[in-house]
């Protein structure tokens, strides 16, 4: 019997046991090398889930993707990056209308999507507002 232990964070499919799936994880490490360790260790201090997502969801998210946008983030800074540099702009996804509202906002807020009607073109305008004034959005999730 498959049991849901959690839901994709895109999507909020849920995903059962024995079923696979992928995940974001942050983690602060340290390298170091000793004798007893010529090659070098790694230690891991704090690791934290980012995102937990089904196969569909993750695919978009696979590792040259991620480090993509990661490169582009560096290159910039750490400014945000525009839609037009995404590798993931088009995707039908972040335009559905299937999204839960915190993702709604947090593709507004990021460019990667279109706003779909009246309510979402004002939430950009004032995105848009916040970020020019050299305030950041900041938008609360599960």
């Amino acid at each position: 019997m498959e049991n849901t232990f959690q839901h994709c964070d895109f999507c909020s499919k849920p995903i059962t046991t024995g079923q696979r799936y992928g995940t974001l994880v942050y983690n602060v490490e340290t390298y170091e090398q000793n004798a007893q360790n010529p090659k070098g260790v790694i230690s891991v201090h704090d690791s934290e889930q980012v995102h937990i997502m089904c196969l569909q969801c993750g695919e978009r998210y696979n590792r040259e993707n991620v480090e993509k946008e990661m490169n582009a983030l560096v290159n910039q800074g750490f400014k945000k990056v525009e839609a037009e540099e995404t590798p993931l702009k088009n995707s039908a996804y972040y335009n559905s209308m299937d999204l839960e509202p915190d993702h709604v906002l947090y593709y507004l807020s990021s460019r990667q999507r279109e706003p779909q009607n009246e309510y979402e073109r004002k939430l950009l305008k004032q995105i848009i507002e916040i970020e020019k004034s050299g305030n950041i959005v900041e938008i609360p999730s599960n």
